[in-house]
């Protein structure tokens, strides 16, 4: 849209009779459309969300600004007004996304914490990471570079066991009788506790 503008603009100007007027409506329409350049491209998806409606307002308070849009042409056979409009078609898409997550990370935010949404997400943690010290043993990386691997997992493990009731995963809450292990999960512990120990 930008370049294009510019673009039009030069070309106006290039001219054996140079369309000076046309130029001029290239300079009175590009800050309107940019008033603060491409700086927008930087901006949050939110802001630019916020942008395109406002381009959408000025274009139907201004339709001058639509008609000349439409005498620009663009690729496949289109003008910037087509571009324009695919722009604020674009932008409200974009809005609706943004407003669905940020009512996802609401949800997500106020959803309760309890000790079984804990003890799912403490699992399946332990399961990769098990998964990946398992493969780190099966490597044959320098010891060093495994220990670096393998030390702030276990720590954090022993750090994750003493802040949820002081119990590995996998098992229930300080006080509470630890349970049978689940399909697999035995194998698991036995292996977080060989690399504990070593």
């Amino acid at each position: 849209m930008c370049w294009g503008i510019d673009a039009h603009r030069e070309h106006c100007l290039g001219e054996d009779h140079p369309d000076r007027e046309r130029a001029a409506t290239c300079d009175q329409v590009q800050p309107k459309l940019f008033p603060n350049g491409l700086t927008i491209i930087k901006a949050s998806p939110t802001a630019e969300a916020g942008n395109t409606a406002r381009v959408a307002r000025l274009l139907d308070e201004e339709p001058s600004i639509g008609e000349f849009l439409k005498g620009i042409p663009a690729p496949g056979k289109m003008t910037l007004l087509h571009t324009t409009q695919r722009w604020v078609k674009t932008g409200k898409e974009l809005e609706a996304i943004e407003h669905r997550r940020d009512e996802l990370a609401a949800k997500e935010k106020t959803a309760p914490v309890t000790k079984a949404t804990i003890a799912a997400a403490r699992s399946q943690w332990f399961r990769v990471v098990s998964a990946v010290l398992s493969n780190l043993e099966l490597s044959d990386a320098p010891n060093e570079a495994m220990e670096t691997i393998r030390g702030p997992v276990v720590k954090a493990s022993e750090r994750a066991g003493k802040r949820y009731g002081g119990a590995p995963a996998g098992q229930g809450s300080s006080g509470q009788e630890p349970r049978e292990p689940a399909v697999g999960e035995e194998g698991e512990q036995e292996a977080a506790r060989g690399t504990a120990s070593s």
